[in-house]
């Protein structure tokens, strides 16, 4: 292979690169119409358009729940026990610290 060889191969791949990148950030947009469309998920097309509820961050709710003022929800090693802080904290108030929900296309 030549040096001008490279030189065009390497100018593909950064087309490809850059329609990659165009894919996806129109990929994204779709997820996010189809989401606003059918937030609790549908059959669309013959494909399963599901919404999946994103994780909670445990990190944050350790902040905002202090193992001094909350010891409840703390194991003997004051790590966030999330099984209770599950049970004892109220869904909507955890969700605050949920991260975004995922839209999934099969």
């Amino acid at each position: 292979m030549t040096i001008r060889h490279h030189e065009t191969l390497m100018a593909e791949y950064h087309q490809l690169k850059e329609h990659a990148d165009v894919i996806k950030t129109r990929m994204a947009e779709i997820k996010t119409l189809l989401a606003a469309a059918y937030p609790d998920g549908a059959e669309v097309g013959g494909h399963k358009v599901s919404i999946v509820r994103g994780r909670i961050n445990w990190a944050r709710v350790a902040k905002a729940y202090p193992a001094q003022d909350f010891p409840q929800l703390y194991k003997q090693e004051l790590a966030l026990d999330q099984k209770k802080a599950e049970a004892l904290i109220a869904p909507a108030q955890l969700d605050e610290y949920r991260a975004e929900p995922s839209v999934s296309i099969r």
